[in-house]
Formats: structure tokens, sequence, C-alpha cells
């Protein structure tokens, strides 16, 4: 049975028409017709009835349809040309409050290698190193996951910024944006993702967010405060205008100076590679 064929009739499928499926394969009306009595006849049972001027599938043809269109999919996958890039393909786990601007730190790394981010949350970021879909993750909120290990990096400094706008606002009068989506499990007792130390110091939280770009965008136009690495404000105020550049506001009294690690995430006794440890020395750079 030729795949060919398979494609033919998923695709008669999908439009409905055997005229207009003539046209997406560009063949003729009779030569696709011909082609489907073939394969009816290979699979032994009808696949198309005459409705009209038209036609419709039969139960059968409904039947076989995903199973055929999966067989198409997978021929088409593995006859793709391959890429002509000679570099190592690396795949990268980390969630977007990361990865947004710590791609700035990796340098001349990027040279060398092929990069496939995948962008996710804590959890999600151990699952995906454990099954294999990635080659090792970044996260600096580890949770504890069997078969996974953690070896610590660096460590970011952590601070509220802000306009000057507010500067001389009280800490109670911040307009703090925060993540929507909560961290489980954290050995740290932390609950939100950019490291806030809720279950201690409480805040005024006027907006909450899924993505660092929008928390970004509230803080540099003066609606919001928010709790960011130090690290990732330096990346922003190198890009943005002078008008919209972030600076560090004042806490509680007693709220500490906060730092968080920095972790590789890899499958326990799996190598250190040597991309591993090019990307942890870029890493150890930023504070």
């Amino acid at each position: 049975m030729e795949t060919n064929r398979l494609k033919q009739f998923t695709t008669i499928i999908e439009t409905g028409s055997l005229r207009e499926a003539a046209q997406i394969l560009h063949i003729s009306h009779g030569a696709l017709s011909k082609s489907i009595k073939v394969l009816e006849q290979e699979l032994g049972f009808s696949l198309f009835l005459p409705k009209g001027r038209g036609i419709e599938p039969t139960e059968n043809a409904l039947r076989i349809y995903q199973e055929s269109k999966d067989i198409v999919k997978a021929t088409q996958l593995l006859s793709r040309p391959k890429s002509i890039s000679k570099k190592k393909l690396i795949k990268i786990a980390t969630f977007e409050v990361f990865s947004t601007y710590f791609l700035s730190t990796l340098g001349p790394i990027l040279d060398d290698i092929d990069l496939e981010l995948h962008e996710t949350r804590q959890g999600k970021l151990e699952e995906a190193v454990l099954n294999r879909h990635v080659d090792f993750g970044i996260t600096y909120e580890p949770i504890p996951t069997a078969g996974i290990e953690y070896l610590k990096i660096t460590s970011v400094r952590m601070g509220t910024f802000g306009t000057s706008k507010y500067l001389d606002k009280r800490f109670e009068d911040y307009p703090f944006v925060a993540p929507r989506r909560p961290i489980h499990a954290a050995p740290s007792g932390v609950t939100g993702l950019d490291g806030w130390p809720d279950h201690k110091f409480i805040r005024n939280i006027k907006y909450k967010v899924d993505m660092l770009e929008s928390a970004m965008s509230l803080t540099r136009n003066s609606h919001a405060v928010a709790f960011l690495p130090e690290f990732i404000v330096k990346a922003h105020n190198n890009i943005v205008h002078k008008d919209f550049k972030l600076i560090k506001l004042k806490n509680l009294k007693s709220f500490p100076k906060v730092s968080r690690n920095v972790y590789i995430v890899k499958r326990v006794h799996s190598e250190e590679s040597k991309e591993i440890k090019k990307i942890s020395r870029w890493l150890r750079q930023i504070k």
C-alpha cells in the first residue's frame, strides 16, 4: 500500500470534495478517482459513496482516517530534509520569567549551538527533563522530584523595582504586579513565581499576570512596581529609553536581602555535558 494513496485519501476526507482534493494534490480528477479505487481494492471495502453531485465517506473510511493521517504525518517527518547546520542541537527547559532576559547573557555560546528553548513552569520543567524531552533545565525554584538532581551554579540578587514615581511612596502604597500562577511544593516556602516571601511579608498586589513582559510593561510605564532579579533590570535598562528605566525601591525595614540560587536541572547519574559546563560558566556572570 502506497502512503501517497493514503495522503490522497486523507485529503479527500478533509476537503469533502474529490475535485478540490485533486486541485490541492496537483493531479487530475480522473487520476485521483482511479487511485482511490486501487486503494479500495487493497483494503477490501469502499471508502466513498456518491451523494448528490458529490461524495461522502463510508463508516469504514471514517474509522481508518485518523490512523491514515498519522501514517502520512510520520512519513512526511521522515522524508523532511534534515537541517544543514552542523552545530549540536541543545534543548533547554526553563521558564519565561528567566529566559526572557538570561539569553542575553549567553554570549558566544549561542554561536556554537542550535538552541531549542522549552518555556514552561516549575514541576513541568522537571518532568520535561525526566522524560528526556529536553537535555537539561535551568531554574531558581527547584521542586524535589525523584530521578532529578540540581547543580547550583550561581545566585541572583532580588529587589523591588519601579520608576522614580515611587521613590517618595510608602511601601504600603506600592501597587505590585505579581505572577498569577502559584508555585506548589517549593522547599523555600515561597508560593509566588517571582520569589516574594508572601508567607512572611504581605504586599499590595494590584495586578496579576502570566508573562514577565506584561509585568515589565506595567512597571516601566509607572503603573506598578515588581519584585525582580537585579540582572533582569540591568538587561532591561540597557535597551529602553531613560524615561522607562527602573530603579531599586525601599522595602519594609525588616525585609531581608533576598537572593535566589540558580540551578541546572539534570537527570540523576546523567553526564554533565560540555554544553552544561559552558552555559554554567556564562550564567555565573549574572548577579
